[in-house]
């Protein structure tokens, strides 16, 4: 018999800022390494020791992701039922953006024609996505699915030479001036476009960013308003936006032309006589820009505060093979710091067996948010974004409910692998949460308040759930003008997050 997770819930609903540390989790994706580069795939957290800001903290959350293991097909869905694992999970995935708003011309052809060359010679580009970053934004050649991950048999990337062709012919009719200033917020808000795409799928994900990147900071003479410009919260956001949803950056830059301190030019392109066709008719490009920080140092900085690696020497290829092998094996762990002061924390990860190299990010930013405060967020991000979130598997079927007018019955499953468990001597415990949405035929969408579930299981209910998976069944009130509900489950010990969105059609509400 299924455990019902109704079942498994305590007497009370406990306290939600009881329950969990103020700030919450810090999670750290960890890339173990032999003498020989291999991954190392048989650590546990007692190989681990951690510290923050110079203080020991216990491992509390340890997990082994293994995309080389075989990946179970998923279960067939059955008339009027819907999940966020609908297909397998991709064994990695990996967005190459090649960066044509701070590259020169030279360095777009170069980059243009390594980068069809070695994705034509990689093994698999299955789960590989090609964006070009634009003067108007993120602009897809291989776009990432609007649905779950799936591969394109035969390899599409035969004929990316033509692909890129085609898109470089329509880039080159956008004007390209631009103000160093407004060129660096472009540049994070491409960024974080596309990040917020690739959030919504599981596992370790990476963006290999072909740039010479931006500058930290401008100076006055050549900011609009007169002032030094200070670019570091754009990078700490960032950093933190991929931080959450599990994305580490692997930049791949050119340190040959001058070291990562000397001021670089932001102009929009080094070489005049090669300027695009149909130049507009907007504000120059600014000759020299002086820079008060190296953009080298930025790229440098992505890589380091998101568990990537850096590569200065142009090698397209060593990046996206890097990216990779290390989301192919690795590890998550988590911990709950004492201070959340709004600064910067130094991490130092250890591992005590000899010649094991760990690669992961050095700090995080301790925002002084509750738990609470972090949810929202999260489920606020889950509501709009155009994929389903799916850090924990979620599967509904959808009825209409025989105790409610104008209601559906949803038979909820929440995939127990995926929710973590505190373990004490009697039993496992636990807390989730669940969001419902109801969009109408414009898009507008109605949240319900988050219905907390806290729960206590003993080991046989606990094996139980790990094979069957935790159910739930509720009735919800669905007006005619819902045209689709999304129904968010949010883990509170490990701040994770899985949503499934269900059509509705007239046969599926009660009336």
């Amino acid at each position: 018999m299924r455990p019902c997770l109704l079942a498994l819930l305590c007497c009370g609903l406990c306290g939600y800022g009881q329950e969990q540390p103020r700030g919450g989790l810090v999670k750290l994706n960890v890339v173990a390494l032999d003498s020989r580069g291999d991954p190392v795939g048989d650590l546990s957290e007692d190989d681990l020791q951690l510290r923050d800001q110079n203080k020991p903290y216990k491992i509390a959350f340890f997990h082994k992701n293994d995309a080389t293991a075989r990946i179970a097909a998923p279960e067939k869905l059955g008339p009027h039922e819907f999940s966020n694992r609908a297909a397998a999970a991709p064994p990695t995935v990996t967005l190459v953006l090649l960066d044509l708003v701070n590259l020169t011309m030279n360095q777009q052809g170069y980059a243009r024609t390594q980068l069809a060359n070695v994705l034509q010679k990689l093994e698999s580009t299955d789960y590989v996505y090609l964006y070009l970053l634009t003067v108007r934004g993120p602009l897809a050649i291989r776009p990432l699915p609007e649905g779950p991950v799936e591969g394109a048999p035969g390899g599409w990337a035969k004929d990316v030479a033509r692909m890129l062709d085609d898109a470089f012919g329509r880039v080159y009719r956008m004007s390209p001036d631009m103000y160093a200033e407004d060129r660096v917020k472009l540049t994070y808000m491409s960024l974080e476009s596309v990040a917020s795409r690739l959030a919504a799928f599981p596992g370790r994900k990476s963006i290999v960013w072909i740039s010479r990147g931006v500058p930290i900071a401008i100076g006055p003479r050549n900011s609009t308003s007169g002032g030094i410009v200070d670019f570091e919260p754009l990078l700490r956001d960032f950093s933190a936006t991929v931080d959450s949803a599990t994305i580490s950056i692997y930049p791949v830059g050119d340190l040959s032309a001058q070291s990562s301190r000397e001021p670089q030019d932001l102009g929009a392109f080094d070489a005049p006589d090669e300027a695009p066709v149909g130049r507009g008719t907007g504000p120059r490009p600014q000759p020299q820009v002086q820079v008060t920080g190296g953009a080298v140092d930025t790229l440098s900085e992505m890589a380091r505060m998101t568990g990537g690696r850096v590569h200065l020497n142009n090698d397209i290829g060593a990046a996206i093979r890097q990216a990779f092998q290390d989301a192919k094996l690795n590890y998550t762990i988590g911990y709950y710091p004492e201070e959340w002061d709004n600064k910067f924390h130094k991490i130092r990860l250890n591992c005590s067996r000899r010649g094991v190299k760990l690669l992961v990010k050095d700090g995080y930013y301790a925002y002084a948010g509750t738990t609470a405060e972090q949810e929202k967020a999260a489920i606020e991000e889950a509501t709009w974004s155009p994929l389903d979130a799916g850090e924990i598997g979620v599967r509904v079927a959808v009825s209409p409910s025989r105790k409610m007018a104008q209601a559906v019955h949803l038979e909820i499953k929440i995939d127990a692998n995926d929710i973590r468990m505190t373990r004490t001597d009697q039993d496992y415990s636990g807390q989730v949460s669940i969001t419902y949405v109801a969009y109408d035929a414009e898009g507008r969408a109605s949240v319900a308040p988050a219905a907390e579930f806290p729960f206590h299981m003993s080991s046989e209910q606990r094996n139980g759930a790990l094979k069957g998976g935790m159910s739930l069944s509720q009735d919800r009130s669905a007006a005619d003008t819902a045209q689709r509900i999304r129904l968010i489950v949010f883990d509170r010990a490990a701040s994770t997050i899985g949503s499934v969105t269900i059509p509705l059609s007239p046969e599926d509400r009660s009336h």
